[in-house]
């Protein structure tokens, strides 16, 4: 190529770029003309059809990309496998979970599963596992003709993982196409203002009197797996104050410890109503805030002055089996660093300052999450009021086989496994279910009722 074609060929890409510059933009979260309660998708609004209240189901997916995806993918195959006997059906085990929480990885399989139910199992594997969507998205990025696109100052790299997600999975639909049936599935990203989640739930989005029916559900799932510096944060408008929400109801005070984080957490939401000071909400990877989806549940807790409370507010009174199933696919900390003299390098300590904090936070996250649990447990049992309960964890740090186990916490975080490795991973889900205590006395429990 000579010189001026070359000349030309650089004057039509600066051309190009400096058009596209204003005309690309995000996708804007609509604004919500009327706040009304019986509107949009929120846990009181999902009916629960033949899914009894009195055996409670809860998920929760981590991060940790097609890592995460993949192990929350072996939990739901193995619900669905499960036979049980339950208020005189022979139904799946799968039928009877009520909530799902999911950040980043997690999130793709809950989201997918959301929309579509038993054809994750169809399909899944085929649009998402059997891709190599991380050098998709990547040639995507580093295009030419993503040039205009990422110079525009309201558009960037996040947008064009929504896009893609929106081709590849969720077909442009929005949470107005989930179905209102249980479970009911929450997103969650992390708030870059407050460092808080953020729901993506009818519910947060009345605060910010935005309409949650028609945001897309490809760009829920790109602000939960916005990894920090990878990939731009998602922005929502707030339009706070001009949809009649009402003011914040009463919430019954919360006792001891559960006081403080009552506080924090109102403090967190609220700020959401001073649209002067947050006219914009930036979002990031949901594994900031909360990386085992486990935070979810004990802040809505703490919210309302305690678990009962919460359940009484989302009628659901009867429980008499309450299941929790954490489902971590965290993987320790990159220990190679220690093991040479040499100055660590960039993508190593880049890699420490996001693995060192998420795995600290997530170790609190289950303490907490444990001991708030049985606490309430022990409460319901010193009243009379006893209710069953079964803590099952099931995380790749719990492997049995060292060698396995080993190469499990070696998979990065990335949206692109070989083959192979995810079938491991599905079979490590399996067999982790298999050794769990807890999941075995569920099964033992729900085969011995007529």
């Amino acid at each position: 190529m000579n010189s001026s074609r070359c000349a030309r060929l650089l004057a039509c890409l600066c051309l190009l770029a400096l058009g596209g510059c204003g005309s690309w933009h995000y996708t804007i979260n609509a604004q919500l003309a009327q706040h009304d309660p019986a509107h949009g998708y929120r846990f009181t609004n999902v009916d629960n059809g033949d899914n009894s209240d009195e055996l409670f189901v809860v998920l929760t997916f981590s991060g940790g990309g097609m890592r995460a995806s993949a192990l929350a993918y072996a939990v739901l195959e193995r619900f669905a496998a499960e036979r049980i006997a339950w208020k005189g059906r022979d139904i799946r085990l799968l039928d009877e979970v009520d909530l799902i929480y999911a950040v980043s990885g997690g999130s793709m399989t809950a989201a997918y599963y959301a929309l579509h139910g038993d054809g994750l199992f169809r399909d899944f594997d085929a649009r998402f596992f059997g891709l190599n969507l991380q050098d998709q998205i990547q040639s995507r990025i580093l295009s030419l003709s993503a040039i205009p696109r990422l110079l525009a100052p309201r558009y960037g790299r996040v947008d064009m993982v929504q896009e893609f997600l929106d081709e590849t999975l969720y077909d442009k639909k929005t949470f107005a196409d989930l179905p209102r049936r249980r479970p009911f599935v929450l997103i969650s990203a992390s708030d870059i203002g407050t460092g808080s989640r953020f729901e993506f739930t009818q519910g947060t989005f009345d605060l910010l009197c935005s309409d949650l029916d028609k945001f897309p559900i490809a760009r829920a799932v790109a602000a939960s797996s916005a990894l920090p510096l990878v990939f731009s944060p998602v922005t929502l408008w707030n339009y706070a104050g001009s949809c009649g929400l009402p003011p914040v109801p009463y919430l019954p005070d919360a006792q001891g410890v559960l006081a403080a984080r009552q506080a924090q957490r109102l403090r967190e939401l609220t700020s959401y109503l001073d649209r002067t000071r947050r006219p914009y909400i930036h979002l990031l990877d949901g594994g900031l805030a909360d990386n085992i989806g486990v935070r979810g549940l004990i802040e809505t807790a703490a919210l309302v002055g305690g678990l009962d409370v919460a359940l009484k507010l989302t009628d659901v009174e009867t429980v008499r089996k309450l299941v929790i199933v954490t489902v971590n696919a965290e993987t320790d900390s990159d220990r190679t660093v220690d093991l040479t003299a040499d100055v660590p390098s960039l993508s190593q300590v880049m890699r420490a300052l996001v693995d060192v904090p998420i795995n600290r936070y997530s170790y609190e996250t289950e303490v907490i999450g444990r001991q708030s649990i049985e606490a309430w447990h022990r409460h319901r049992t010193q009243i009379g009021q006893p209710v069953d309960l079964y803590l099952v964890e099931v995380g790749l740090k719990d492997v049995a086989d060292p060698t396995e186990r080993e190469f499990l916490n070696t998979v990065p975080t990335t949206l692109q496994l070989p083959k192979e490795t995810v079938e491991r991973i599905r079979r490590a889900g399996s067999h982790l279910l298999d050794e769990s205590k807890e999941f075995q006395r569920l099964l033992r429990s729900l085969r011995a009722i007529p």
